[in-house]
């Protein structure tokens, strides 16, 4: 968090300190005096200074950064976009909920600890407000622009609906935690979910059981009423088990799954057409959370097609 604030404290000061004043008249300006803002036993510490450290210690990334704000800005105001004031709050307000919950100890806890760093509430919250409205910029940006190919569509469907192109929904129940196996937890979970199999196998209802665990908070299991497979999402064991199911209605065995062990039932097995599903692939594709590696594409594109030179610290400004 500090490095962070610091850096964009720095970019701040430097950009600021750096801009060029404005011309009245054609005429040669009087060079200004140099400014001074820190003296240490009666050494001056000029602006000039300053601004060389930044650069020597922090290099180009801050200047990159501003740079590549600067585009995306730009690239909204060409595309017409914006963001509502209130929609920035309350992803900042949500940002904020997320934070109190990782560090613990109530809202308190994240301001006492701000200002053991030094820094200000609405400092912090001026930060957070200025990462939050440039990120939520940028992907709109990326959403406005996004193109989605005949390849991309072919591998969602993959994705979704395997090299086979059926579309799979089933019910589970789920005793949570992966453990590894031969560990005394691999084994007692193992055993609480073959005794729910064992009920399931002497003709108690299977859904009965899954929606009673998914509205028991005070266990570690769980239920998933409907559930539509993604080949890989929980894991190679989970897809055998299900694809060895045949007729809706039939159990499957216990299944060690990424995220613990799962039984399955099959409601629903059916094949799905490319043509009849790309419809709803696309759109899919096209309203996708923008992801870190699309940021860094559309970036580069941006950098690309914009010429920017970058003038040595300390180089006269040019004059239009």
């Amino acid at each position: 968090m500090a490095p962070s604030f610091f850096c964009a404290l720095a970019l701040a000061i430097l950009v600021t300190s750096t801009l060029p004043a404005q011309e009245t008249t054609p005429a040669r300006q009087p060079i200004p005096p140099r400014r001074i803002i820190a003296r240490v036993n009666g050494v001056e510490i000029t602006e000039d200074h300053y601004r060389a450290h930044l650069f020597r210690t922090l290099g180009r990334r801050l200047l990159d950064d501003y740079v590549d704000r600067l585009l995306v800005v730009e690239e909204a105001q060409r595309l017409k976009i914006s963001v509502p004031y209130e929609e920035v709050e309350r992803e900042v307000e949500r940002q904020l909920e997320r934070t109190h919950a990782v560090i613990g100890g109530g809202p308190d806890r994240l301001w006492t600890d701000l200002e053991t760093r030094g820094f200000g509430r609405n400092e912090y919250l001026a930060r957070v407000r200025a990462e939050t409205l440039h990120r939520m910029v940028l992907d709109r940006c990326i959403v406005a622009t996004r193109e989605v190919s005949d390849e991309d569509l072919r591998d969602e469907y993959r994705r979704r609906f395997g090299e086979e192109g059926v579309r799979r929904r089933v019910r589970c129940f789920i005793v949570h935690g992966a453990e590894r196996p031969g560990s005394l937890a691999f084994e007692t979970k193992w055993k609480r979910a073959a005794t729910v199999l064992r009920r399931v196998r002497g003709g108690e209802d299977f859904s009965t059981i899954v929606e009673a665990a998914a509205t028991d908070a005070t266990s570690r299991t769980g239920g998933e009423p409907t559930l539509e497979v993604v080949p890989g999402r929980l894991g190679s064991e989970f897809d055998r088990a299900v694809a060895l199911l045949e007729r809706p209605g039939e159990v499957s065995s216990v299944i060690h799954a990424s995220d613990g062990f799962r039984i399955a039932q099959l409601i629903e097995k059916e094949s799905v057409a490319f043509e009849e599903i790309e419809p709803e692939l696309r759109r899919t594709l096209e309203t996708a959370p923008v992801t870190d590696a699309e940021r860094n594409r559309f970036l580069e594109r941006l950098r690309e097609r914009t010429p920017v030179e970058v003038v040595p610290v300390g180089a006269p400004a040019s004059r239009a």
